[in-house]
């Protein structure tokens, strides 16, 4: 015999995951402005996050022509797109 749902304070429960991977892919450019980027972050094979990655200000300013300063700059802010809630990240 199954018991009746008892109602209870609310609780949380939190997963915790290992981010091993991403993909990333350009989201829109304001040329001499902005770029946003989709970053999307991985638990192996399971896609945890998705969140936006704008280079903008000086961090935009300092790109250049090499392009592995993109991926720099999403390494650099990994830690932020994961801790954000909005996940909408200004890149630093």
């Amino acid at each position: 015999m199954e018991s009746k749902p008892t109602e209870i304070e609310e609780l949380t429960i939190t997963k915790t995951y290992v981010i091993n991977k991403y993909t990333y892919h350009m989201g829109s450019i304001t040329l001499n402005e902005k770029l946003d980027i989709f970053v999307n972050l991985f638990s192996d094979t399971t896609m945890i996050k998705s969140c936006v990655l704008s280079i903008r200000d000086n961090v935009y300013n300092e790109w250049g022509t090499d392009d592995n300063y993109i991926i720099e700059v999403i390494n650099r802010n990994l830690n932020n797109m994961i801790t954000d809630e909005n996940c909408l990240v200004i890149a630093e």
